[in-house]
C-alpha cells in the first residue's frame, strides 16, 4: 500500500506516545489482571488474535490495515520470554510497529518489546482511548481506558471479552470475514450504498419480513460482489459482467447491482409484489429453472446463488454447461444434494459443515479455481464459494461438459441425475390451514388439562398459570378425544404449532405447556410485525380476553392494561388501512 508523506508523519507522531502510554499504565486508573495457570495456555493465541484483528476487541473499529509493518523473525526473540509462545517455523504475526486506520480517522498502534506488547487504541490525534499492555513474561495483561470516555464500562467490557476468550476450554480463533477483498474499499462502498438505498427501499417495503435484515444483508452482498468484480476486471467491470441471480426472492440484490451499473436479471419460481412496487419488473422473470436447461441463461457470465437451497450443488454444473468463461458466486443455505435432502455421513461434524465440505468437493470435481470466504451479513449462513475460472485450458471444456452428468450421479445420494423442481405453490405449514373446529378442540382439551391444576387454588391467592404439562401428554389426550388426520404434524407442524398460534393463552417452554402470565415482562415481548395493513393501536380490544371469560381467577391484568376485551362493552371493531 502507498501512503502519503502526511500520513507517514502522522504515523511517527503515534510512535512518540509509547512513553506516555507506559506512564499511564502505571497510574491508578489501570486495571491489572493476573492469569491463572488454567487459562495461561490460551494467552498467546488470544493476544495474537487481538493484534491481527483489533476490531474484535475495539468494537468501533470498522476495519484494520497494517501500515509500514515489519515482521519479526523468530531469531530476534529467541531466548526471550516471548519465545515459548510462538512457533519456531513462523515469524511473529504482528509487526514491530503497526497502525490501523478507521473511517473516522481513529488509529490502532502496537509496539513490540523484549517481553511485552503495548497496544494503543487512539480516538483522535492526541487523545488515547484505551491501552492494553500484554506482559508475556509474567503472563498478565493490564487495561487502561481514558477516564473521559466512560472508562469503567469500556474497561469492564474489554476485560470481560478478553477473559471469555482466555477461559475457553479450547480457544479457537474464528476465520476472518471478507478475506478476499480490500476492507477499506468495502466499507467506503457500503456506507455509500447504504446512504443511497437503505431509507428509499425501506419506505417501499411491502413484504411480511424484516426490512432492515434483508436490506443490510443484500447491501453487504452487493458491496462484496462489486469489490470482487472491480478487482478482477478493473474499470471495465460494469461492461464485462452480465449476471443472473437464480432464486432471487425479493430481488433486492438484483436491483442494487443494476442501479450500480451492472447488467443482470433475477429469476424465481414465484413472483413477488415488490418487483413491481419498488423495482423495475423488467429485470425479473417468474420461471421454474431446471439446471439441465441452462441454454435459457447462456448469455450471462456470472451466476449468483443467494441462499439458493436445492440449486446450490448445481451451480458448478450449470456454469460448466454454459461456457468456459462463466463463473459463479453461491451462498449455501438449506442442505440439499443434487436430487434429495442432504444427509451427513460423519456424526462428529455438524450437518452444515459436512454440507460445505460436500459443496467444496463438487466444485473441485468440476475443476474450478475457487475460493471460500465468510461474508459480513446478518445471517447464520455466511459462508460463500466464488469461482475464478478453471484449472484446465479452454480446449478441455467440451470434455468436462461430457463428464458433467457422471459427476452429478457420483455425488447424488440416490444415484440420480434428476433435479427436483420446486413446486410453484408453496405448502403452508404454520397451522393456519387446519379447520377452525379442530383447532378449537385442541385448545379446549389443552386448556382443560391445565385448568385442573388451577381449579383447587384459592381465588384470593396470587393468579395461578397452572402447572406445566408435558406436550406428549397433551398429544395423547387429544388423540383419545378427537379424530384428526395423523399427518397433522407433516401438514402444519403439529399440535405444538397450533398451541403456539394461540400464544395469548399458552406458554410453551422446555417441552411443556401452561397458561401465559401476562404480568411477566417476557410475556409482553412480541415479534415485530411488518404488516402495514393494520396499525398496532387498531389491533387492541378487537378480540375477547380468554382468561377473563374462562379462568377461575379471571385475567391477571386490569381492564385498562389488557390488550383484549373484558366483556362485550369493551370490544372494538377492527379497522383496515386503505
Amino acid at each position: 500500500l502507498q501512503f502519503s508523506t502526511k500520513y507517514y508523519n502522522e504515523y511517527k507522531s503515534y510512535l512518540s506516545m509509547e512513553n506516555e502510554a507506559a506512564a499511564l499504565l502505571c497510574s491508578s486508573h489501570a486495571v491489572h489482571h493476573q492469569l491463572t495457570p488454567v487459562v495461561a495456555k490460551n494467552f498467546s493465541e488470544v493476544f495474537k488474535l487481538i493484534l491481527s484483528r483489533p476490531h474484535l476487541l475495539f468494537k468501533d473499529l470498522k476495519y484494520s490495515l497494517p501500515v509500514l509493518s515489519e515482521r519479526i523473525p523468530y531469531s530476534k526473540i529467541q531466548g526471550t520470554d516471548l519465545a515459548k509462545y510462538f512457533n519456531k517455523a513462523e515469524d511473529i504475526q504482528f509487526g514491530k510497529s503497526e497502525c490501523y486506520k478507521r473511517l473516522s480517522g481513529s488509529c490502532y498502534l502496537c509496539n513490540y518489546q523484549q517481553s511485552c506488547v503495548i497496544i494503543v487504541y487512539i480516538a483522535s490525534k492526541r487523545s488515547i482511548t484505551s491501552i492494553v499492555k500484554v506482559d508475556f513474561a509474567k503472563e498478565k495483561y493490564s487495561i487502561l481506558v481514558n477516564t473521559c470516555l466512560s472508562s469503567e464500562d469500556l474497561n469492564s467490557s474489554m476485560s470481560k471479552q478478553i477473559n471469555t476468550w482466555l477461559t475457553q476450554a479450547q480457544f479457537k480463533s474464528t476465520s476472518p470475514s471478507n478475506a478476499l477483498i480490500c476492507p477499506k474499499m468495502y466499507y467506503h462502498l457500503y456506507e455509500d450504498l447504504k446512504t443511497k438505498y437503505a431509507a428509499k427501499i425501506k419506505n417501499k417495503w411491502d413484504m411480511q419480513t424484516d426490512p432492515d435484515k434483508f436490506i443490510h444483508e443484500d447491501l453487504s452482498i452487493a458491496c462484496y460482489l462489486i469489490c470482487i468484480w472491480n478487482d478482477r476486471y478493473g474499470e471495465d467491470a460494469p461492461n464485462t459482467v452480465k449476471f443472473v441471480d437464480i432464486g432471487c426472492g425479493n430481488g433486492l440484490l438484483v436491483y442494487i447491482l443494476n442501479q450500480e451499473g451492472f447488467i443482470g436479471i433475477g429469476v424465481d419460481v414465484q413472483r413477488r409484489k415488490i418487483w413491481d412496487a419498488a423495482f423495475s419488473s423488467s429485470c425479473y422473470k417468474e420461471m421454474l429453472f431446471d439446471p439441465k436447461e441452462s441454454e435459457i441463461i447462456s448469455e450471462y457470465n456470472w451466476l449468483i446463488g443467494n441462499h439458493s437451497d436445492e440449486l446450490t450443488p448445481w451451480f458448478p454444473y450449470v456454469s460448466t454447461m454454459i461456457s468456459y468463461k462463466t463463473n459463479f458466486f453461491v451462498i449455501p443455505c438449506c442442505p440439499w444434494n443434487f436430487s434429495t435432502k442432504f444427509t451427513r455421513t460423519n456424526s462428529n461434524e455438524s450437518t452444515y459443515k459436512s454440507y460445505l465440505d460436500l459443496v467444496s468437493d463438487i466444485i473441485s470435481e468440476f475443476k474450478f479455481s475457487f475460493k471460500r470466504d465468510i461474508l459480513k451479513i446478518p445471517s447464520t449462513k455466511r459462508t460463500c464459494f466464488i469461482s475464478f475460472g478453471r484449472t484446465y485450458s479452454e480446449n478441455g471444456n467440451s470434455r468436462m461438459q461430457a463428464e458433467a452428468l457422471s459427476i452429478v450421479e457420483k455425488y447424488s445420494q440416490n444415484n440420480s441425475t434428476d433435479f427436483v423442481i420446486r413446486n410453484k405453490e408453496i405448502r403452508v405449514r404454520n397451522g393456519t390451514k387446519v379447520p377452525k373446529d379442530l383447532c378449537q378442540n385442541i385448545v379446549n382439551i389443552t386448556a382443560g388439562m391445565i385448568m385442573k391444576t388451577v381449579e383447587n387454588c384459592d381465588s384470593k391467592r396470587q393468579w395461578h398459570c397452572g402447572d406445566p404439562i408435558p406436550l406428549s401428554s397433551v398429544v395423547m389426550k387429544i388423540k383419545e378425544e378427537v379424530e384428526f388426520n395423523h399427518d397433522l404434524k407433516q401438514q402444519c407442524g403439529g399440535v405444538q404449532t397450533i398451541l403456539r398460534n394461540n400464544h395469548q393463552i399458552f406458554r410453551i417452554e422446555n417441552g411443556s405447556v401452561c397458561f401465559r402470565d401476562w404480568r411477566l415482562p417476557q410475556a409482553k415481548k412480541q415479534k415485530t410485525s411488518y404488516n402495514k395493513k393494520f396499525n398496532k393501536h387498531d389491533l387492541y380490544k378487537v378480540k375477547k380476553c380468554w382468561f377473563h371469560d374462562h379462568h377461575p381467577q379471571g385475567c391477571p391484568l386490569l381492564k385498562t392494561e389488557c390488550s383484549f376485551a373484558h366483556g362485550e362493552d369493551d370490544l372494538k371493531e377492527l379497522r383496515c388501512i386503505d
